[in-house]
């Protein structure tokens, strides 16, 4: 269904425009700006088949196995593994996500009340798809290779390689309007687990930066007999830019009722669940049970430990993984279409945007850097409130003690008391050089940090605040029209009330002439 749903696509007028074939005449233009990095193919169609092949005869209970295992294992022999019924070689436009956000939270604690405080949350090398083609632009193909290997700049010559045409899908979203589409769940979603939730109207970015990459990728499609004499149709996407990379299967357990059952009876209770969620699982030596998606790198705030971020991260991957992406690009093409009109036409990316990077070590290393140090500020600023908090216990206990020493007839020895006063006060005295260090620390790590902004970041957060200022400048100007307009309508009123009033002046006086 995925492979008939891009072949036909292919024939759109909009992807017959981005998949043009290089040639003499069109190599002036690129089917995908500059902006955009690609990986090679590293591996040919007939390599691809062959990996899988022998999976995919257990799979179709044991069709052409012998041919299938003689074509992996023993190549010489010119064995060939089951084939597909539909084969195509493909480039997957998909967005890399640095970011970082800060969002209202509440964690309840057993022993403690429910605590709510800000937090800082930072995402390095999160994925996103830039396509719309359901259900595989719900599926992740973020992965370490993806930082180890290699890309290029797009060229024009990249829609031939290994002597094959490649279908080049478009870009047809940015994630820049993720922040303001999360923004739209309730507060009844926003449950990530019990005694942990979030408010999502709080959500502010302090700094997103996206990567565009093409994913050289294999789609194929396989019909045949499973279980029953009904053809069963299967899709493999199977990653090309390294040789031994991952593949990923449609849910075999969706297509044929019998193994789902089989499944529910005799699998872990939990994987069954992870599995029967998915559309596309992962396959192969390097595969992992689910590609996170959101790979949160720190999250900041009391109490907040590496479990929140693993929880936070299944939580964002199961949204991602199991709703359809056509809301959020409606959301988008609204955002983006009353932000800068197009006469008319839909919305589209601005290229130009500076949030826009190129996926390269040194960009990374740029927003890497900047990234870390707000971990350690925020970490710094979150110690601080803790010490706060404490010296204001500490201060609490001192006042209560000396209430205690002024009643002689009370329960507790005064020289009791004496002691728990005279250790609250080394402890506020110990924890003032405390808070000190810890100021200069946040204060010196604070001044790295603007130090080593990235100069893009600097430049967007500019243009940001000169647009903010020319929105008051026009709602100043509208203001002063609209006053303008009253005044004048004000003085022509005024106007008018005086001519009445002479022009009944002048009739009473000839009304006695008329007399007379």
């Amino acid at each position: 269904m995925v492979l008939q749903q891009l072949l036909r696509t292919r024939r759109h007028n909009f992807l017959t425009k981005a998949c043009s074939r290089w040639n003499s005449t069109s190599a002036e233009s690129s089917t995908y700006p500059s902006k955009v990095r690609a990986y090679p193919f590293a591996i040919t169609l007939e390599d691809a088949k062959t990996r899988i092949g022998p999976t995919m005869s257990m799979y179709f209970v044991g069709k052409d196995i012998l041919h299938s295992l003689a074509a992996k294992y023993l190549p010489f022999l010119g064995a060939q593994p089951i084939q597909p019924s539909r084969a195509e070689a493909a480039y997957l436009p998909v967005w890399l996500i640095d970011a970082e956000v800060t969002a209202k939270t509440w964690i309840s604690r057993q022993e403690e009340e429910t605590v709510q405080q800000e937090v800082v949350i930072q995402f390095d090398d999160s994925y996103m798809s830039g396509f719309l083609y359901e259900p595989l632009s719900r599926t992740s193909f973020r992965s370490s290779g993806l930082r180890r290997y290699s890309n290029v700049p797009w060229e024009n010559s990249l829609q031939r390689q290994l002597d094959q045409d490649i279908l080049c899908l478009p870009f047809q979203f940015t994630p820049f309007s993720l922040p303001s589409f999360a923004q739209l769940c309730s507060m009844k979603d926003a449950v990530i687990t019990e005694g942990f939730r979030f408010d999502p109207n709080s959500i502010r970015t302090t700094m997103l930066a996206a990567y565009p990459l093409l994913i050289p990728v294999y789609i194929m499609r396989y019909d045949y007999p499973m279980l029953h004499e009904e053809p069963v149709s299967l899709t493999v996407v199977v990653e090309a830019y390294r040789r031994e990379g991952r593949w990923f299967l449609s849910n075999v357990l969706k297509q044929v009722p019998e193994l789902r059952q089989l499944a529910s009876r005799w699998a872990d209770p939990d994987v069954f669940r992870l599995l029967d969620k998915l559309e596309f699982y992962p396959r192969g030596p390097n595969a992992v049970k689910v590609p996170y998606v959101a790979n949160i790198e720190g999250i900041s705030g009391r109490h907040m430990t590496k479990t929140h971020a693993t929880v936070l991260s299944y939580w964002l991957d199961e949204k991602y993984q199991l709703e359809s992406h056509e809301a959020y690009l409606r959301h988008w093409k609204a955002e983006n279409t009353s932000k800068k009109p197009l006469k008319g036409k839909d919305a589209e990316i601005d290229w130009d945007d500076l949030r826009i990077r190129e996926y390269v070590p040194q960009e990374k290393a740029a927003n890497k850097q900047w990234a870390i140090l707000g971990q350690v500020e925020a970490s710094y600023a979150v110690a601080l409130k803790t010490v706060a908090s404490a010296d204001k216990v500490a201060a609490e206990i001192t006042t209560y003690s000396d209430d205690l020493l002024k009643d002689k007839g009370g329960m507790i020895v005064p020289e009791d008391v004496e002691k728990l006063r005279a250790q609250s006060v080394k402890t506020i005295q110990g924890r003032e050089a405390v808070w000190e260090t810890l100021k200069a620390s946040l204060k010196s790590v604070s001044e790295a940090r603007q130090k080593y902004k990235p100069q893009w970041l600097i430049q967007w957060e500019a243009l940001q605040d000169g647009g903010k200022e020319a929105e008051k400048a026009k709602q100043r100007g509208q203001s002063s029209g609209e006053k303008s307009d009253e005044k004048r309508q004000s003085d022509e009123e005024k106007q008018t009330v005086e001519e009445k009033r002479t022009d009944e002046k002048q009739g009473n006086e000839k009304e006695p002439d008329a007399k007379q």
